[in-house]
């Protein structure tokens, strides 16, 4: 990967100005955001919209001895715009601590952060619009002081939501996840609701992200006794992610969803949606089965319908050391991801970086002297990240947050797919995605889009299925795929299909599918012969194999024939083929058992063939076509 280090410079009224960046090794120095500021700036985040972005962080205050949260607002040139400001009240009492920040589609941001005299502190809410200026002083989302801490945020097309723990027992691992809905500029949309409740146990640590469609996706860390001790459930504590999906208050009724193992202590959950109706989620873990296991960091990609989740792999610097506080973000298909690694050479704690789309992970600070903690990163939407963190400056400086812009390496676009579709019925349309032969994908986005509402879903199979549709409804496809580097092609070119017609003669065919093959007035027409089981070309094929297969009823030449010819020592086997629909050839030595020869295919053209090797011990031979 390439290291991108920001230029500074001096500008008028600013402490320091941030330019375009020019590419630089991964020893290049690293950027100060906090250059000169007096005592301690930690825990940096960052966010970024489609008009610039935000970096806050806890602020140690001269005057009080307590934290404030507070910012720099960048342009999309990533310029510093009007200097360091307050996001917590610049006359709040006790500890503002552990902020969070989402960025606002329309522009602006929602930040959340825990305020308040220690161990009795308010959870706030505090949104900004696309000028930079706050549309509402600080909110407490909280009614009362108490134990609310760890808040998390984020922005969905209308609404916000906040979700934080609270203690709620006489335990100390007695802590619930709560939640709170806002309007976009700061209303109370719904009270504060109980997320998920273990009256043995704990849940700890939420966080939350936007995954489309008004849908919410939040996980938190569960942790529940466990009575049975078992090889795959060692411990006397179950310590998993849970999660839950929400589009409203009620919502948070539904069942938690481990999308952990029992096996697998996890902890510090990070989380991250493209808004693609998935959602990424990185953590430190600790596999139980091992002796003397050290903490790494694991990814998980979750499904936001099913909740089913996949593991992938995450390039480890060095499996000896402990990985700890993983944070992750993304854009333009590539996913980042960030935590601190003790260096064992010199005890002190290193800032690594990982995107999907490598095969390796690498430092990212250049400075050495003591701890670099508390890394976050935020993806700027063109496959980069920056990654922040905290180091130490000198015992003048105290602690200053510190950053780096990370450019993945280049991986070049794969080409657009194809898309090919056509109706089933007059309630579903189906199809077909066809991607270069020289490509590969590891997923596909669906764009589906009907009378002004769009929806795009995410799917591992290249087969689509648009159902519970209304009869003779026109839909418009487009399709797009991930490579297996972590990069989505274009677009595929958008088209156009409708639902078959109702069965208004109830004859077991659609009306307008007969009306285009037997005339306009089916009425003068002998029904039985334009039913569903009748041959109306005497072809062979009854009318309803003939719509399926996407043949002429009305033409004896058009139907799905199969020849064999020989090609050297071996046969050929072809046979004609609607583009876009599946075949499947299959043998027989008997006409009862018939197996797959080969794999399935998709036709591209009206013609199709497999050659096999004749010494197959098949004695007959059929095309099948799959939906």
């Amino acid at each position: 990967m390439s290291v991108f280090n920001l230029k500074r410079m001096l500008k008028p009224g600013l402490f320091v100005g941030l330019l375009a960046w020019t590419c630089a090794s991964a020893s290049a120095t690293d950027l100060n955001f906090t250059p000169n500021f007096r005592l301690d700036q930690q825990a940096p985040k960052a966010a970024f919209g489609s008009n610039g972005g935000v970096v806050i962080w806890q602020d140690l205050q001269s005057a009080t001895g307590q934290f404030s949260i507070k910012g720099i607002s960048l342009d999309e040139n990533m310029v510093v715009e009007n200097g360091v400001f307050f996001i917590s009240d610049s006359s709040s009492t006790g500890i503002q601590e552990n902020a969070s920040v989402a960025s606002i589609a329309s522009g602006g941001f929602a930040y959340v952060w825990q305020g308040g005299a220690d161990a009795r502190q308010s959870i706030y809410l505090r949104v900004q619009g696309n000028d930079n200026v706050f549309v509402t002083a600080p909110l407490a989302v909280t009614s009362s002081p108490g134990y609310h801490s760890k808040p998390s945020v984020a922005v969905g097309d209308s609404s916000i939501l906040v979700v934080w723990e609270t203690f709620s027992g006489t335990s100390e691992t007695e802590h619930d996840v709560f939640g709170k809905f806002y309007t976009l500029d700061g209303q109370a949309e719904s009270p504060v609701f109980l997320v998920s409740r273990k009256f043995a146990g704990g849940q700890n640590n939420p966080v939350v992200a936007y995954t489309g469609n008004d849908q919410f996706a939040v996980v938190w860390v569960d942790q529940t006794t466990n009575s049975i001790q078992t090889d795959s459930s060692p411990a006397k504590h179950n310590v998993r992610l849970a999660a839950k999906t929400i589009t409203s208050a009620q919502d948070a009724s539904k069942t938690d969803s481990y999308i952990t193992a029992a096996s697998t202590i996890a902890a510090n959950p990070s989380i991250y949606s493209s808004g693609d109706g998935t959602f990424e989620v990185a953590f430190s873990s600790k596999d139980l089965t091992e002796a003397d296991a050290s903490w790494q960091v694991s990814h998980l990609s979750v499904d936001s319908g099913t909740l089913s989740a996949t593991l992938n792999p995450v390039a480890a610097s060095d499996d000896n050391q402990d990985q700890l506080a993983p944070t992750i973000s993304g854009s333009n298909g590539i996913t980042s991801i960030a935590w601190m690694e003790k260096d064992p050479s010199n005890g002190q704690f290193d800032i690594y970086v990982s995107h999907s789309n490598e095969g390796s992970s690498a430092i990212v600070n250049s400075t050495v002297f003591a701890h670099q903690m508390y890394p976050n990163v935020a993806g700027l939407g063109d496959g980069s990240s920056l990654v922040l963190w905290t180091g130490f400056n000198s015992l003048a400086a105290g602690f200053d947050i510190f950053g780096k812009i990370i450019k993945p390496v280049t991986v070049a676009k794969p080409a657009a797919p194809t898309v090919f579709s056509y109706p089933l019925s007059s309630s579903s349309i189906i199809g077909t995605i066809q991607i270069p032969i020289s490509a590969s994908a590891s997923s596909y986005e669906v764009e589906v889009s009907s009378g002004g509402e769009v929806s795009t879903t995410s799917q591992t199979s290249p087969q689509i299925e648009v159902s519970g549709l209304a009869p003779s409804t026109l839909i418009g496809i487009r399709v797009r795929y991930q490579g297996t580097q972590g990069v989505y092609s274009d677009w595929s070119e958008s088209i156009e299909v409708s639902s078959w017609d109702a069965d208004n003669n109830f004859d077991g065919l659609p009306d307008d599918w007969q009306k285009a093959h037997f005339g306009d007035d089916l009425s003068v027409l002998n029904k039985q012969s334009i039913s569903a089981f009748y041959d109306f070309d005497s072809d062979g094929a009854s009318n309803l194999s003939e719509f399926l297969s996407g043949t002429d009823p009305t033409d004896p030449d058009s139907v799905l024939k199969v020849s064999i010819s020989l090609v050297g020592q071996d046969l050929s086997v072809s046979w004609n083929s609607v583009p876009g629909r599946i075949y499947v050839l299959e043998g027989s030595n008997d006409l009862k058992t018939w197996s797959r020869i080969g794999s399935p295919r998709i036709a591209t053209s009206a013609q199709d063939a497999l050659v096999i090797n004749s010494l197959q011990q098949a004695t007959y031979f059929r095309v099948v076509k799959t939906r």
